[in-house]
């Protein structure tokens, strides 16, 4: 079998548990912790604004996107219709790019080399092939379109004439399915951010004590996640929108 085609298949195995990528780099955490040198400053400021850009990439990319593509289906592809504005219109894995934006931000809080490279090269491994087996779907289901809008669109690096040539999304944004699809993300990497933090003050002062600051912000999420599980259970967030007709 060819490489190409062994990347294929090993990226569609990869698809259906790509929900788990956090297990790996809470590994990496775990290995490096007594490592930590405590908190930097810049770097956590840094890390904290990644992260919440990718939060707001993924935000920006879901509320626009019709039912029956980017979703969080992992038993195989699904592509009603092929996402070519928004954000599709500038990079074609947007919602990719925002992934490795939190987990970037995330390791730059740990404030370790080591985590950021490891984390890095973990979040490669998966993608790739999840990435190329995506692709192999989209060019058949697609054909010369997708093969098109390939040659002109990068696949995770934008171009700079992407930005000038931005096509903006059909319809409005939709704010109860981006509810629906991200209140989770948002919940995970905050966890992710409030453990990384613990360690960090735990390795400094050997207490895991967070600043009112920190608290707050956990508080709010955890608020924010429990009302729209609520809403989410009692039918009160508005169905998906309707997909395009392929045809």
């Amino acid at each position: 079998m060819l490489l190409s085609n062994r990347l294929v298949r090993w990226g569609n195995v990869l698809f259906r548990y790509r929900g788990y990528q956090g297990i790996p780099l809470l590994l990496v955490l775990l290995w490096r912790w007594e490592r930590l040198a405590g908190t930097i400053p810049v770097l956590e400021r840094t890390g904290i604004a990644i992260t919440v850009a990718g939060l707001l990439l993924r935000g920006a990319t879901v509320g626009f996107v019709p039912e029956g593509t980017s979703g969080r289906n992992t038993k195989r592809q699904i592509a009603k219709v092929l996402n070519t504005t928004g954000t599709y219109s500038i990079v074609r894995n947007p919602l990719y790019v925002a992934n490795y934006l939190l987990v970037l931000g995330v390791s730059l809080v740990a404030a370790d080399t080591a985590i950021i490279l490891f984390n890095s090269l973990i979040f490669a491994a998966v993608y790739i092939p999840i990435i190329l087996a995506e692709e192999d779907f989209l060019s058949a289901r697609f054909g010369e379109t997708y093969r098109e809008y390939a040659s002109r669109v990068n696949c995770f690096f934008a171009r700079t004439s992407s930005f000038r040539s931005f096509t903006a999304p059909e319809g409005g944004f939709n704010l109860p399915v981006t509810l629906k699809r991200e209140h989770d993300t948002v919940m995970t990497t905050t966890a992710s951010l409030l453990a990384v933090r613990s360690l960090l003050e735990y390795r400094a002062s050997g207490t895991a004590h967070l600043s009112l600051g920190w608290n707050l912000v956990g508080i709010a999420v955890t608020t924010f996640w429990v009302v729209v599980k609520i809403l989410k259970k009692t039918g009160k967030i508005s169905p998906m929108r309707q997909a395009l007709s392929p045809e």
